[in-house]
């Protein structure tokens, strides 16, 4: 991945993938890089404003994750796809990103109880 996109950081804690913008979205800490899916297969000169060739960022970039994704915690741990919806995770959390309405957090709550109905009482 390195070779491929060298601007990225080292961690990498989540990416999530739009098929239907053809777009990647890799994220690390509180910031997220937004590359074309072409660059997965080619060697593209450019991540939207990220220089592929140098390794250079440029202005704008990374961006706060809360610019795409409105009302998302400000760090995340991964993302996912369930019932064929969006969502990302924080710490035993969800938001589930409403994708047809400009990525706004539509739904949060606990991840165990309120998504996948399991009981936390002990027995």
């Amino acid at each position: 991945m390195s070779k491929k996109w060298p601007f990225l950081p080292e961690t990498i804690d989540a990416v999530f993938e739009n098929r239907f913008k053809k777009t990647m979205y890799f994220f690390s800490g509180k910031f997220y890089w937004e590359c074309p899916e072409k660059d997965k297969e080619t060697d593209g000169t450019k991540c939207w404003e990220v220089n592929v060739e140098t390794g250079s960022v440029e202005k704008n970039f990374p961006r706060d994750i809360n610019e795409i994704f409105r009302g998302a915690p400000s760090t995340v741990d991964n993302f996912f796809n369930f019932q064929g919806r969006l969502y990302l995770s924080r710490e035993g959390t969800f938001s589930r990103i409403d994708t047809r309405n400009g990525y706004k957090v539509d739904k949060t709550g606990n991840l165990k109880k309120d998504l996948l109905n399991v009981s936390t009482k002990d027995k």
